[in-house]
């Protein structure tokens, strides 16, 4: 007799339209800008000062946080604040192209 996995399932991918990107980085200052958007709406920009070590936010991630429920406000900042990091101790002047050379 066969057995059936009832855990079997599907899962189905589609794009949400939330983008991060980095606009500015400057390694002098290391300062980076970061906007998270739907689509090319931008809802929030962020402003990463690691030598300050703050964090600017100007915006509002409601819609964004409705589209993924399962990430919040500080999941999405952690992520701004990590690549900032790599950036600035990589010397990376252009995020877009560093993650075009990963792809």
């Amino acid at each position: 007799m066969k057995k059936i996995n009832r855990n079997i399932g599907i899962t189905i991918f589609k794009r949400t339209g939330i983008l991060i990107k980095y606009p500015h980085v400057d390694l002098l200052k290391e300062l980076v800008t970061a906007t998270i958007s739907i689509e090319e709406d931008v809802k929030m920009t962020v402003i990463v000062d690691l030598k300050l070590n703050t964090i600017a936010k100007e915006g509002c991630m409601d819609e964004i946080l409705e589209i993924l429920p399962d990430y919040d406000e500080d999941s999405y900042i952690e992520q701004i604040k990590h690549w900032a990091e790599v950036f600035i101790d990589n010397q990376i002047i252009d995020p877009q192209a560093y993650f075009d050379k990963l792809l």
